[in-house]
């Protein structure tokens, strides 16, 4: 349905890739009466509006939003935040770690390994005072 309440009707498939090299099969949507509508500078800048809808990726939210309901899982989810993202504001913006100097999965591993190390020695320290 477009802003204006009116349906909009199914022009075919389409096939996209994404940056990452995803591929998804789209369905497009056209509406056909955009020129008269009142509502056309709110809705869109084009002839006519045009919208795309990945299924797949409809049902991959749907399924996270029903995971989502479970108490545990808002729990696990909330901690998240305390858990993990400070780990990484301390150390991008403390270490000041912004890139890897080595290339190669291999090499990058070891090289985060010792990160992991340093961060926690140095906040086994801390905690011993």
């Amino acid at each position: 349905m477009c802003a204006a309440g009116r349906r909009l009707t199914f022009q075919g498939l389409k096939q996209a890739r994404s940056d990452n090299g995803y591929r998804a099969t789209l369905r497009v949507y056209q509406a056909h009466d955009c020129p008269t509508c009142p509502l056309k500078a709110e809705c869109t800048m084009a002839e006519y509006r045009r919208i795309q809808i990945s299924p797949l990726l409809r049902r991959y939210k749907q399924e996270v939003r029903e995971r989502f309901k479970v108490p545990e899982v808002m729990a696990t989810v909330k901690r998240r935040g305390v858990e993990v993202e400070s780990v990484w504001g301390h150390i991008k913006e403390d270490r000041q770690f912004r890139r890897f100097l080595l290339r190669g999965l291999a090499k990058v591993q070891t090289e985060w390994g010792l990160l992991s190390v340093a961060h926690n020695l140095l906040k086994q320290a801390t905690l011993a005072g």
